[in-house]
């Protein structure tokens, strides 16, 4: 079983390597490997959502829904990682500016949710070093 999961994991870096330095095409992927890959994105996908304490990330959802891009710059000033605070002051004046457009709104509104989603439940418990090391 180990040899099997192994397998996987390797066409699951292999596929991650590639998908880093230009466009995949013509890759063939079995059921186990896409499955490895899908659990990759979604680390990927909150490798820049900032870990908050308790009532944080709450405060941050409802600011967000509310007052576009607050909630994240808020997010960006309470959290204690520095690359995520950089990236959070970017993300929150780029959706206060884009507001106006409603796509600001709608990027704050998912923000706000993933901020919620990264910050309880099993994820809560998962500290940022796990979700900063996939983006090596």
């Amino acid at each position: 079983m180990t040899n099997a999961a192994d397998k996987v994991k390797n066409e699951a870096t292999k596929l991650l390597n590639k998908a880093k330095t230009g466009p995949v095409d013509n890759i063939k992927v079995d059921i186990n490997t896409s499955k490895t890959v899908f659990k990759y994105r979604r680390e990927l996908q909150f490798a820049k959502v900032p870990k908050l304490s308790s009532p944080w990330h709450i405060i941050c959802f409802i600011l967000n829904v509310f007052t576009p891009g607050i909630g994240t710059i808020l997010a960006a000033l309470v959290t204690k990682s520095a690359t995520k605070r950089k990236w959070n002051l970017l993300f929150g004046v780029l959706q206060l500016v884009l507001a106006a457009f409603i796509i600001g709104w709608l990027w704050s509104v998912v923000w706000g949710l993933l901020m919620l989603y990264r910050n309880k439940g099993v994820l809560g418990k998962v500290p940022d070093a796990v979700f900063e090391q996939t983006m090596k």
